[in-house]
């Protein structure tokens, strides 16, 4: 088993080569870069090419990417909107998939194996519509990550759509065989569980 690390635990904190080494000294093999702009600044060319030259030189492995939550600095806290796939307005829906897709550019320079992406968020309500978004972003999605060698994962979280349930219902839907599924246990423990 690999045992890999969420950059997530730092996320107070800019990521940078010295934290990766403490990742690697306390004896994880991957880590999971967490695209959130004042943590790891997915959109600063300079910041991506540091990594991936630190990565090219050190064995810990970037094993995967979670998708950004928000697109501000400050994690939404400032009153800027959610990356939610998901959205109502097909405006937003369009912004949320702007950024998802820049995070996953660091692909070109970073190798990573996965991405983890969330379907809607915590107050969205399960329903056809709500089916059709889901596998119109991941369809899209999955064009523009497979070209760059990585995996969709999505994930449970606490909200009506991304129940472990729904979300095997959506891959099925979509016959999206080549994407998978991040359990999630703890938003399984606080959402409705695990079917």
């Amino acid at each position: 088993m690999l045992k890999v690390l969420s950059t997530h635990v730092f996320l107070r904190q800019r990521l940078h080569p010295g934290l990766l080494d403490l990742v690697t000294r306390a004896g994880a093999q991957g880590v999971e870069l967490f695209a959130a702009r004042q943590h790891f600044d997915y959109t600063s060319r300079q910041e991506v090419r540091d990594l991936a030259e630190w990565f090219r030189s050190n064995p810990l492995e970037p094993f995967s990417l979670h998708a950004p939550l928000y697109s501000d600095r400050e994690m939404g806290r400032g009153g800027g909107p959610s990356v939610n796939l998901l959205h109502p307005e097909k405006s937003r829906r369009i912004d949320a998939m702007d950024e998802v897709k820049r995070a996953l550019e660091t692909a070109e320079q970073i190798p990573l194996r996965l991405m983890v992406v969330h379907l809607g968020d915590r107050e969205d309500t399960w329903s056809p519509r709500a089916l059709e978004y889901s596998l119109t972003a991941l369809e899209h999605l999955r064009a523009f990550a497979s070209p760059l060698g990585v995996k969709l994962l999505v994930e449970n979280l606490e909200g009506e759509v991304a129940t472990p349930a729904h979300l095997i219902e959506i891959l099925a839907a979509g016959h999206l065989t080549d994407i998978s599924v991040c359990l999630d246990v703890g938003h399984a423990h606080l959402g409705e569980g695990v079917p």
